[in-house]
């Protein structure tokens, strides 16, 4: 076969031996679509779909580190929900430690004006109790396992009214924390306390009318980002006379907060309450008494304003509701809030808080006139109290009973220092008002821990 004239010899054209006869533009529409059929395969594959959560298992406590704030010429009181336990647990914090035997149903008293860690292992780990006393002045709050959230409202950082936080670190590590203020105008601009840094084994404290001076109301907010904190807030005044007290944490905001246990007699109370999200809340205040619970009158709905704090007297409705035998207020908001009742009452500080349901809460005691208050806002509930002398005598063993909507006190016999109050319904919130020779003092009732949680371990596809 000759070559054909205009064409270099040895080259053929390709749609010349295209097999069976197809032509170039032929093999290109077969061969394009399956290409593009076959990356639309490999790419545009479903999802394999995540994992769903897993819950965190409930496990035996086997470790509980209780932190407590300093209190010149200050005690702690330790004791145990458990029954018929009897063992040793260590105060320390860094490097001096000390041991201490705590038994069910009784309480060891401990001299300790420094800041410390009460240190339960192993079988004294689950329901471990530990409560602050200044014996200066009507001053106490319990001491908290460290969370990574908690929040302080009705703060002062100003020259009359002013608070000290305290943050303490358990561990040998290093904790990181970030601080908040909420002011009445919004968020303060604050140096030095975000990020802050508290090394392992010790404690640092923040006067606040030095680090956020300010004559707003303040809600103060510590995050834990790494580590651990045992955060407490110690309040004070010294306008007509010096007095002190701490303010009990709550751990987070709640579109419904109750509040039992304000202080009764003639003085001043403030309610204080905190918006930190980014939406305006409308909140609603009534009367918990021991028939129903009432909106007040001439108290009508109140806004605040994104992240930031707004304060109300409420004298008028707490002085008008003693009379109907009230336990405390009904805070409900349109958006999540903290709150608490700031009282002056015969010229001594005294904070009620708002708390949550309990289902077995125990509480070490100071001396004075006890009362336990209980308030059922959601649905009737019972519980049942046992109270005990610091040596372990039982001196009440009783139920108390609140209906739906209202609440219910029980005054608790002379010398009591340990009180347990265990609810099968967990509807009821409450605390212990203590009327000491020094003052007013309110603790809120919360569940002891007595188990841990295990983070679930999913595998990874």
């Amino acid at each position: 076969m000759s070559e054909q004239p205009g064409r270099p010899a040895g080259r053929r054209r390709v749609d010349a031996i295209a097999p069976s006869g197809l032509s170039r533009s032929m093999v290109l529409a077969i061969v394009v679509p399956v290409v593009a059929v076959l990356a639309a395969l490999l790419t545009n594959h479903e999802p394999v779909p995540a994992a769903a959560p897993v819950a965190p298992t409930e496990a035996p406590l086997t470790s509980l580190q209780l932190p407590c704030p300093s209190a010149p010429r200050g005690e702690i009181g330790l004791g145990t929900v458990q029954a018929d336990t009897r063992g040793g647990i260590s105060l320390h914090l860094g490097g001096a430690k000390r041991d201490a035997k705590v038994d069910s149903n009784q309480v060891t008293w401990i001299a300790e004006p420094d800041p410390t860690v009460a240190d339960g292992r192993q079988g004294m780990a689950p329901g471990l109790l530990a409560t602050r006393f200044d014996d200066r002045r009507a001053a106490a709050v319990e001491c908290h396992a460290p969370r990574p959230d908690t929040w302080f409202t009705g703060v002062g950082a100003a020259s009359i009214h002013s608070s000290t936080l305290q943050l303490i670190n358990p561990d040998s590590g290093p904790a990181i924390a970030d601080v908040t203020v909420l002011s009445s105008h919004g968020v303060l601009a604050v140096n030095g306390l975000r990020g802050l840094t508290v090394p392992g084994g010790t404690v640092t404290t923040i006067d606040l009318s030095e680090q956020a001076p300010s004559r707003s109301e303040l809600a103060v907010h510590v995050a834990v980002a790494r580590g651990r904190l045992g955060v407490s807030l110690l309040d004070s005044f010294t306008e007509r006379t010096s007095t002190a007290d701490w303010i009990s944490p709550q751990f987070e905001p709640s579109l419904v907060n109750t509040i039992v246990g304000v202080p009764t007699g003639s003085g001043t109370r403030t309610l204080v309450v905190a918006n930190p999200t980014d939406d305006e809340a409308r909140v609603q205040v009534k009367v918990i008494g021991a028939q129903s619970t009432f909106a007040p009158e001439g108290f009508d709905e109140i806004s605040v304003p994104p992240q930031s704090v707004l304060v109300r007297n409420v004298d008028s409705i707490i002085g008008t509701a003693q009379t109907r035998d009230a336990v405390g207020l009904l805070v409900t908001s349109s958006q999540p809030v903290t709150a608490s009742v700031r009282s002056l009452v015969h010229d001594e500080l005294s904070s009620a808080v708002a708390v949550p349901a309990f289902s077995h809460a125990g509480l070490v005691v100071p001396d004075g006139d006890a009362t336990l208050v209980v308030a059922a806002p959601d649905e009737a509930g019972s519980a049942q109290v046992t109270a005990y002398s610091a040596g372990g005598k039982l001196l009440l063993d009783r139920r108390i009973a609140a209906k739906k909507l209202t609440g219910a006190t029980l005054a608790l016999p002379a010398h009591t220092a340990y009180v347990l109050v265990s609810s099968t319904t967990a509807t009821l919130h409450g605390a212990v008002r203590i009327d000491s020779a020094r003052g007013e003092i309110t603790l809120p009732l919360g569940d002891a821990v007595t188990s841990g949680l295990i983070p679930a371990l999913q595998a990874v596809n």
